[in-house]
Order: structure tokens, then sequence, then C-alpha cells
């Protein structure tokens, strides 16, 4: 019989709903051999299910194991399909109870969309949410259209007088891309905050305002320059690429370019400064000055494809960068770990990976309860 925490999990993940807490339980429940044995049980129910009702979609199995965890050296191959006739009676036994309780846990699975999700608020207060998952016609109070998602993007029209700033929402744990309605892309990372119109004006500036991270590859417009606010720094471009980062625990506004050129000013400091590619540009938010740093742009701007890159950085700011990307919280009870400075890199590893990756350079002892990590001596 299986633990219901786990087989929520497992529907969920077959469904595109899993957390990603659910996503690292079923890492490891999988890990053990019988545990194995009735995943590819479930799997097999959901291939066939899948090859009958939707006969256009190609179901990865081998895919889907790497996702769940990629380092694991068991492999399972794909239960071979059975006649017609016998997919036909695996729908009207397990199949069918496997699609009533997916249907039956529609309630709670909404549950989770809406308390882990992305959210749009208009100037009217009312706020609209997303999961990453799905596909959504975006309108405004008027009932026009403004915009589509698909997936984990966001375009917004072009062809509408509705300049009502929107404010975007992204949860711990996810990323999302907003096309505004010039043409400008933006990459945002989790835990951000980013308020723009739904479409900008035909003359003047195009204004935005970033808290948390993102990756804007700005649309070229000489007439009207995007300025990117963020604490008290303004981020002013033409048309370029580069890289924000303001979350609040930082001491600093990071402004990193990777092509083009920008512009920084503050209120403090009127006269605007230049930034050149292959630069950091960190200002200061006590002390209102800006200090410029040679770096590898590639480093900063990692996040887009799902990696971390740490050098020389102390594990109090580690931990607040795992946080966001696992949607977790971690405690620590040890006080000299903070401090600690860390070089490492990681790809595709799980929150337990890379704890277990920190242990063998420093002495500490992991707990897990719920949602929380607890760290200790």
């Amino acid at each position: 019989m299986m633990n219901p925490e786990i087989e929520t999990a497992l529907i969920n993940f077959l469904t595109g709903n899993a957390t990603t807490i659910q996503k690292q339980q079923l890492s490891q429940w999988v890990k053990q051999r019988e545990n194995m044995q009735l995943m590819e049980q479930y799997i097999k129910v959901h291939y066939e299910t899948t090859l009958v009702y939707q006969k256009n979609q190609n179901f990865k199995y081998d895919e889907l194991l790497k996702q769940i965890d990629k380092k694991s050296k068991k492999k399972l191959k794909v239960v071979k399909l059975y006649s017609y006739v016998a997919a036909i009676i695996v729908l009207i036994g397990i199949g069918v109870s496997l699609m009533f309780y997916i249907k039956s846990s529609k309630k709670y699975q909404n549950k989770i969309v809406v308390n882990d999700a992305i959210i749009i608020q208009s100037a009217n207060g009312q706020k609209t949410f997303f999961n990453t998952f799905n596909d959504t016609i975006l309108k405004n109070n008027k009932g026009e259209k403004i915009g589509n998602k698909k997936g984990a993007t966001l375009v917004y029209n072009d062809n509408l007088n509705d300049y009502s700033i929107n404010t975007l929402t992204i949860p711990n744990g996810k990323q999302f891309e907003l096309i505004l309605s010039d043409g400008t892309k933006i990459h945002l990372n989790s835990g951000s905050k980013l308020s723009y119109p739904a479409n900008f004006k035909t003359m003047g500036l195009r204004e935005v305002t970033l808290n948390g991270e993102a990756y804007f590859e700005v649309a070229h417009d000489k007439t009207r320059p995007f300025i990117v606010h963020s604490d008290s720094l303004n981020i002013q471009v033409l048309g370029t690429k580069f890289n924000v980062n303001n979350y609040p625990e930082n001491k600093n506004v990071r402004t990193v370019l990777v092509e083009g050129s920008v512009q920084l000013s503050s209120v403090e400091k009127e006269k605007p400064t230049l930034l050149n590619p292959g630069y950091k540009a960190s200002w200061n938010k006590e002390a209102k000055n800006i200090k410029f740093t040679a770096v590898n742009t590639s480093i900063y701007t990692a996040w887009m494809q799902g990696r971390l890159i740490f050098e020389n950085t102390p594990f109090k700011r580690i931990r607040k960068i795992l946080e966001r990307k696992f949607n977790v919280v971690i405690v620590n009870h040890n006080k000299a770990l903070d401090q600690q400075l860390f070089d490492a890199s990681f790809d595709e590893e799980t929150l337990d990976d890379i704890l277990k990756s920190f242990q063998k350079s420093f002495d500490f002892t992991v707990e897990r309860t719920a949602n929380n990590i607890i760290l200790k001596k």
C-alpha cells in the first residue's frame, strides 16, 4: 500500500502539478527497490492511459526518471504495451481508478496552485493566479484580451490603449518569462516582482520597477528609452541585454551588462554613469555609491539555465538563493557556517545533494521538518 502523501506527489508529478518539495520526496522515495517497482506500475498505467486517450502524445519514461532523480543509477525499461484489448482492460481497471483519483483530488491540486501561484495584480487590485503548465488568455477589467500565457511565458499584445500598471509576482521555486508589448523579453527569477504597463505609450519613456532578479533583452527604440527602477537605482537603456539582482537582503543592487550599454543614475546622484559590457555595477543602498568590477557575465546569467554558480560566496547568501530556488525555509543554527565562503557549481542536483556537497567542506548536520530544513553543528 502506497503512502497517501507519496501517492499524491506521484500523481501530481505525472499530471505536471508537482511542487518542488514533492519532487524531492519522490527523489528519495524512488531509491528503494520496492518503491521503484510500485512506481513502475503507476508509470505503466499512466503511459497506457496516455496512449489510448491522446494518441499524439509522446510520453518518455526515461525522461521522467531523469527529472525525478538524474543521479540514480537504477534504470527501468518501459513496460511493453499489451494488445489494444489488454490496454482497454487496464483502463477499465486500474487506469480508470487512477483517473478518478486525479479528478477527486482536483480540489487539493487547485489549492497547491493558488498557494504556489504566479500572480498578476492589476491597477484596480484584482489578482489573477497562474501556474506554469497550462495556457491562459489574459484580459483586462474591460474584458479585452491583452495577452496570452503559454506554459511559463506570458506575451502581451501591442495594439491596445491600455496603459494601466500590472504587477507580476513570481513565487519561490519558479521562473517565468514575460514579453512586454514592445517586444522586450524579461526572464524573472524566483521570488521576484515586476511592475509594468500593459502597453507602452507611443511617446515618452518605457518604465518598469523590479524587486528581485531578472534578465532583460530590451527591444531597441531610440525614441523611447527603457528604464528599470530598482530601489533608488535607475537603469536606462535603448536596446541591450543585462541582468539586475536586487533582493531584499542584498546590500547592493547588482547590474551586469552582457551586451549594449546602459546608464546608471539615482535620486542622490543625478549625473548618469555608463556601464560597459563585461562589467558589474554594484550600487550600495546605504552609502549611495557605485563600484564597477570586470566579471564573467555567464556566472550571473547561469540561473536561467537552472545552474547555480558560487564564487567566494558566504553561506548566508547561499541559503537565501537555495530557499528561493527550492521553495523551502532553511533555518541555520550554525553561525560559523553562515560566515564560511564557498566556491561551487551545481546543475541539476537536488537540494539534498547540494547540502551534502557543502557538508564535505564544512561539518554540519541537516534535519528536515515538513517544509523546513534545519542546519546544526
